[in-house]
């Protein structure tokens, strides 16, 4: 279980919090190392659109470049003279090597990079950090079940509610029940992707491309305060979910019985939180197919 004191560890450079114990950072690799393998398997490569409840499409993708932000790596440890030298004995140069065949080349060598972290102070490696960012990515898993829903977030509505600024410029907000008691939601931000310097993934070489109809992820948190998250915001639910990469079209749509579960998965906690669920008539139509199917049984 997720307690109030690790998510407040979450955006502290290692160096500033304390070691969680050796359980704690063992469970945090195993976390690390699901996410990686789930990235590669279910996400590398492969473009997502989603048709959501009012009839809109969502597209995103998970750039190679991004996968070390999202896991909690923070890539600037490539520049400490200890870590340049492993990676010098590899063969690599700290200056040119890319975000993401850094992760690659930890995760190849993570019982090494676990053990120097662990020399040196534990400066290098946010368990906290890991353990919760990955968490969150691996709840979210493939895409290829309903059970999340979209905040189509407005930071002028969070500004008005809370009296804040919202820290990160997410336009999307995917959400998924956490099963935990301190933070109810794991949620994935995204943001247009307009132009960029991608890794192809395959030749790690720098590529410029503008893609204006994707969307990118941006963050992942778990929010203890969720309400101030929803309150106000027009909330979208999946009805089909379409995956493509250079040998797959996939897509998957919601049965009527699944969005009723979807519908009623949600719909104590947004009318609490006082957010706003937006359903087509096509969307209600199938929900209420489903209830009659359920009370004819």
């Amino acid at each position: 279980m997720i307690g109030s004191k690790e998510l407040q560890f979450v955006s502290n450079y290692a160096n500033k919090v304390p070691y969680p114990g050796d359980d704690y950072q063992k469970n945090a690799i195993l976390e690390f190392k699901k996410a990686f393998e789930l990235y590669q398997k279910y996400f590398m490569g492969k473009q997502f659109s989603i048709t959501m409840s009012d009839l809109s499409e969502l597209n995103f993708e998970i750039l190679p470049m991004n996968v070390s932000h999202m896991f909690g790596i923070n890539s600037m440890m490539k520049n400490h003279y200890v870590i340049k030298n492993e990676l010098l004995n590899a063969g690599l140069d700290n200056e040119t090597i890319s975000s993401y065949k850094f992760l690659k080349f930890i995760v190849d060598n993570l019982d090494d990079i676990v053990k120097i972290d662990k020399e040196n102070g534990n400066i290098f490696l946010n368990y906290f950090r890991i353990k919760i960012k990955c968490s969150i990515f691996n709840k979210l898993s493939n895409f290829n079940e309903f059970n999340f829903g979209c905040i189509n977030f407005d930071r002028n509505i969070y500004k008005y509610v809370n009296d804040e600024e919202f820290y990160s410029n997410a336009t999307k907000l995917l959400f998924v029940s956490s099963d935990e008691a301190v933070c109810p939601y794991f949620i994935v931000g995204l943001k247009k992707n307009q132009l960029i310097n991608s890794i192809d993934e395959e030749t790690e070489e720098k590529e410029s491309k503008i893609n204006v109809e994707n969307n990118i992820v941006e963050t992942l948190f778990a929010s203890s305060e969720p309400r101030k998250i929803f309150k106000l915001q027009r909330v979208t639910l999946p009805t089909s979910i379409l995956i493509v990469d250079k040998n797959e079209y996939k897509e998957t749509k919601a049965s009527d019985e699944d969005m009723l579960h979807l519908r009623d998965l949600y719909a104590k906690d947004l009318l609490e939180y006082g957010s706003y669920l937006d359903v087509s008539a096509h969307y209600f139509a199938h929900v209420k197919d489903a209830k009659s199917k359920v009370l004819q049984r």
